[in-house]
């Protein structure tokens, strides 16, 4: 769910807003570690298979740590540390709000096609078991079937 989302539920229901944008964003935080786990374990990749080389979660963590959490922690010391960044990137909010978009399109789109360029070795049954498995959350959820 997105923080703007849990803020107006929260408030629609009188609760603690503070309380509500720390758990939206803790839980999103957690689910950027989370994510590679549960996907390997869906796989199939054992512990073995990471012991032997196969894969390495030390550093697949150590790169999400690096591209997650460290632009986080920059942006947040110069957003406290340094008025003129904060006045900058207020007057030309539009600007940035589109730059965020354009960059998170190119990011989806570069990992999808890499995806299926170098030809992975995931049966489409596996694949497609997973996107059923995320319609039935989905459905679940918020009581509606997607339209996919």
């Amino acid at each position: 769910m997105t923080i703007n989302t849990v803020v107006v539920l929260t408030r629609a229901a009188d609760g603690d807003d503070a309380a509500a944008v720390f758990n939206a964003v803790f839980a999103s935080l957690i689910g950027v570690f989370l994510s590679p786990v549960l996907i390997f374990g869906y796989l199939g990749v054992s512990t073995k298979a990471v012991a032997t080389g196969g894969l390495d979660l030390v550093s697949v963590f150590y790169k999400l740590a690096l591209r997650v959490l460290l632009p986080i922690a920059v942006g947040q010391v110069a957003r406290n540390t340094c008025k003129s960044i904060v006045l900058f990137m207020q007057r030309r909010t539009r600007v940035f709000k589109f730059l965020q978009l354009a960059a998170f399109a190119y990011i989806v789109y570069t990992l999808f096609c890499r995806t299926f360029f170098e030809n992975l070795s995931v049966p489409i049954g596996e694949i497609l078991l997973m996107g059923k498995s995320l319609e039935q959350r989905v459905t679940l959820s918020f009581g509606f079937i997607p339209c996919i």
